[in-house]
């Protein structure tokens, strides 16, 4: 898996983010990019991206393995996660839509 995919910045947080912290910027990005609620034609892809980034980020385990650098092991799916994050986010510019 590609080492510069941030899950922090994906979810807009600090790495020293605390747990509350991080549920709180998932539940504004999940309600932001839901596809029932956001028109967009890639809002799907984002939300589906979120929703990874927390998944990981809100487990301890897993997100110890992540800042451990061992992303591809919390991954089910590594190109397809790469791809969600990479294309979808990073290039339609996620930090601009949030700020």
């Amino acid at each position: 898996m590609d080492r510069n995919i941030d899950l922090y910045e994906i979810l807009g947080v600090s790495k020293s983010a605390s747990l509350p912290e991080i549920k709180k910027a998932y539940r504004d990005l999940v309600r932001q990019f839901h596809p029932d609620r956001n028109p967009d034609p890639s809002a799907r892809e984002k939300f589906i991206a979120v929703q990874k980034a927390y998944e990981i980020l809100a487990d301890p385990s897993a997100r110890y393995e992540y800042d451990q650098g061992k992303k591809s092991a919390v991954t089910d799916k590594p190109k397809t996660f790469l791809s969600v994050f990479w294309d979808t986010l990073m290039n339609q510019g996620l930090k601009s839509k949030r700020g």
